[in-house]
């Protein structure tokens, strides 16, 4: 055995090895198969020169020796072809193309005697002897290696400096410019005698890329070590194999084998064999070393799966740590949530931290950071990205402070409910590829459930306050609508004060103007188009200084002066602030005595004392209609998400409910009867925020047991619903929408007329919505298609004569 083979060799199989792994990464990058060509080629070089080392004779020698150009000459065009695709040099992908045809013309006379005209036997054993030709090919090889360092150079000066693109091609140019000095073993091709020691520079090439490899994240580093093992292993085997069958032969008949599509074909034996057991020694060395990776990431996807089932953000959150904690085996965990009150987030569950008080502002510039980048955001990242660069400081800080290596924003839509914190692995290991996707993953799926735990808990809350404002309303007051109020306090101040005009304006909060919610006697555009800022105007200057005004005669009154643009005429007024707990909030204004007579004092004490005693009326009016509407809009805003959150059913709410609203236009119902329909509409499904996805978004049939988690959620709706204190007809349309004409629907078996109309009608535009919309069990019907199917059911399942105002309409 000549020991001067091995190190070569043992090179060959390694720089296989990498550049198989490399590959298998991602085979479809080009930057992956271009740095894998390299590496073959190497690897042709560094192999069959091993072989011509090994050779008992000099026909052997001279075959494998012919066989190492195989690699020799395509080194430097792959390198180059790599180069070119690693940079993204799109102006010269052209000269690639040139570059292989002049490789290809200088493989085919590599197998003349002008290009190696022999072997030599040096002490090492046996090594090219240069034909006539091949300094023209040395200049080929070294004018690309010398392009290609060029390139590479040039690119690590255009880039940023310390950007991850410039350190991952300074780690590039270094090692391909090591590889380079290789290029000294062609002096033994001339004669000079010296142990071809080229191999050494490729084995520095493998470590400083896998350096850069691992270092900055371009692949895992477990993965890495114990996949390149395997592959060394496997590739020694077979390479062995084939070496020892190819001398066997050459001994055993003394042939000279100089075919090389003979040397290619039992070449290509062995890789099939290669092929053929490769997926089972991979299951085997994935059983061995990856048995805890898999093990975790089926509890994660297990774990992703439940989350949307907790509706309670407490049992929620602990949840989520805990998992995460135990089966990434982290040291510590957190999730922070938005305190809306102080716009700050806080540590709302925590595991393993010394310090949970901490808090960031909203307005935090790392906060506001996180959110721009959307993702995973790591703490090793800060310090190595120059484009975190501007982040660095104060990143560092509060990663610091949260005791957390790793940060995922959790984000719905434009905002971020929270931050999900995680600690070092108690292995001390880094965060792997793996991880950081599933984390990723999981953060997301995270974010919703937490953001509709939210939602719900608020909306309880909602309906904890609506409630008791409904009772504080009945001890004030027969009527909680401010429409009502105003217009029942309108009626009353226009009698007792026998007044022509009387206007109720109110402060609106977010404009700070007065607007006018009941008069009488005045033009309707001039109370619809009035909004008057604090102080302008005689209302104005009522609500700025918070007194009262008695005017007897507005004309000759130094306080204010008479509008001649005004559209009616005001002798003598009297303007009262609606105070509250020593606030504004609206004004009373009442114009002009029936008796043409001028206001006095005590018409001025009289409107005090109303308004003193309608203050409590108005605002309690007012603010059970805002927390009403807001309590809608909730309800609205949960169905919508809950809506959008499918991509089945996105848009769903929104469609029935404009096709329900023509329906009912086209019917001639009242106004009071569509916008009932309407407001059904927009809230029919929220009951199926308590159905499991697994339930909505199965592709299968329904089991029976399914079938009836999904009848429930029309009462569901209501029950969610009802506490708002909606009109019964609202609640009967949304509990009823899936009723049957015939009587076979759910919940209730109505039939026909029995039906709320509002109902019937939302069960035609729900259906044929559902029908044009894609389905995981099916996929979408063709309008034309939908419109057939409601002519089918029609007296069956669907009101006729609602089927046929929709078909006329649709």
């Amino acid at each position: 055995m000549n020991t001067y083979a091995i190190p070569p060799l043992v090179t060959s199989i390694l720089i296989l090895a990498y550049g198989i792994f490399v590959l298998r990464q991602n085979i479809k990058s080009s930057v992956n198969i271009t740095f894998s060509l390299m590496t073959f080629a190497t690897f042709l070089w560094l192999f069959f020169i091993s072989m011509t080392y090994l050779s008992p004779d000099e026909k052997l020698a001279l075959f494998w020796d012919k066989n190492a150009y195989l690699g020799v000459i395509f080194i430097p065009v792959t390198i180059y072809h790599f180069t070119v695709t690693f940079l993204g040099l799109k102006n010269q992908r052209k000269f690639i193309l040139l570059s292989y045809i002049i490789a290809i013309i200088f493989l085919f006379l590599s197998r003349t005697n002008y290009f190696i005209s022999g072997v030599r036997h040096y002490f090492f054993g046996y090594y090219t002897k240069a034909g006539l030709i091949h300094p023209l090919f040395l200049i080929f090889f070294m004018a690309m290696i010398l392009i290609s360092i060029y390139n590479l150079y040039k690119e690590y000066k255009k880039a940023e400096i310390g950007s991850l693109r410039h350190v991952r091609i300074k780690y590039m140019f270094f090692g391909i410019l090591i590889a380079s000095f290789g290029a000294i073993d062609f002096l033994a091709d001339y004669g000079v005698e010296f142990y071809p020691f080229g191999f050494t520079f490729v084995i520095a090439f493998i470590f400083i890329s896998g350096y850069a490899i691992v270092k900055y994240r371009l692949l895992d580093i477990e993965a890495f070590t114990y996949r390149t093992l395997g592959y060394m292993a496997i590739s020694f085997l077979i390479l062995a194999s084939y070496t020892g069958v190819f001398t066997l032969i050459h001994r055993m008949f003394h042939k000279k084998f100089e075919n090389p599509i003979l040397t290619g074909g039992l070449l290509l034996v062995f890789l099939f064999i290669f092929m053929g057991i490769k997926n089972k020694i991979w299951k085997l060395i994935d059983r061995v070393f990856y048995r805890d990776k898999y093990k975790y990431r089926e509890t994660l996807n297990a774990f992703s799966k439940s989350l949307n089932v907790l509706m309670d953000l407490e049992e929620l959150l602990t949840m989520i740590v805990n998992i995460i904690a135990d089966t990434v085996r982290i040291n510590k965990a957190s999730i922070m949530i938005l305190d809306d009150g102080k716009q700050e987030y806080f540590v709302k569950n925590q595991k393993g931290i010394s310090s949970p008080e901490v808090r960031l502002s909203k307005d935090d510039p790392f906060v506001t950071w996180l959110f721009s980048q959307g993702g995973v955001v790591e703490k090793e990242m800060l310090g190595m990205d120059p484009w975190y660069s501007k982040m660095k400081e104060v990143g560092l800080q509060r990663f610091r402070e949260l005791e957390s290596e790793i940060c995922i924003p959790l984000i719905v839509g434009n905002q971020m409910v929270g931050l999900l914190n995680l600690g070092k692995k108690i292995s001390g290991e880094i965060y792997k590829k793996d991880d950081i996707e599933l984390l990723s993953s999981l953060g997301a799926q995270s974010a919703i459930a937490i953001h509709n735990a939210i939602t719900y808990h608020s909306l309880e809350k909602r309906t904890e306050q609506l409630l008791t404002m409904c009772k504080i309303g009945q001890d004030v007051g027969s009527s909680l609508e401010l429409d009502t109020v105003a217009k029942t306090l309108l009626n009353n101040i226009k009698s007792t004060m026998r007044a022509e005009i009387v206007s109720i304006l109110l402060l609106d909060e977010e404009t700070e103007r007065l607007v006018i919610k009941a008069s009488c006697g005045l033009d309707e555009e001039v109370a619809k188009n009035t909004s008057l800022k604090i102080g302008e105007k005689i209302s104005g200057w009522v609500a700025q200084h918070a007194q009262p005004a008695l005017v007897n005669d507005i004309e000759s009154d130094p306080r204010f002066a008479k509008r001649s643009h005004e559209k009616y005429y005001t002798r003598s007024l009297v303007s009262v602030p609606l105070m509250l707990k020593g606030k504004v909030i609206g004004v009373v204004n009442v114009n002009n005595k029936e008796t043409k007579r001028a206001f006095t004092f005590y018409d001025l004490e009289m409107l005090m004392g109303i308004c003193g005693e309608a203050s409590v009326i108005v605002e309690n009016a007012r603010l059970y209609t805002a927390l009403r509407q807001s309590y809608l809009r909730t309800i609205q805003s949960l169905a919508e998400a809950l809506d959008a959150k499918n991509r089945y059913t996105r848009g769903h709410v929104s469609r029935v409910c404009d096709y329900a609203i023509k329906i009912a236009t086209e019917l001639n119902l009242s106004q009071s009867e569509i916008e009932n329909i309407a407001t059904a509409a927009m809230l029919h499904d929220i009951g199926k925020i308590g159905i499991k996805e697994t339930i909505l978004l199965k592709p299968g049939k329904l089991t029976d047991s399914e079938y009836n988690e999904i009848k429930k959620h029309p009462e569901t709706s209501v029950k969610i619903i009802k506490p708002i204190g909606l009109s019964e007809e609202i609640l009967s349309i949304i509990r009823h929408h899936h009723e049957w004409y015939n009587g076979k629907g759910y919940p209730k078996g109505l039939i026909d007329e029995k039906i709320p109309i509002g109902a019937r009608i939302l069960s035609v535009a729900d259906a044929f919505d559902a029908m044009v919309s894609e389905r995981p069990y099916r996929k979408a019907f063709t309008k034309e298609g939908a419109m057939e199917e409601l002519r089918k059911c029609n007296s069956s399942q669907f009101d006729p004569e609602i089927v046929e105002t929709f078909l006329k309409i649709v």
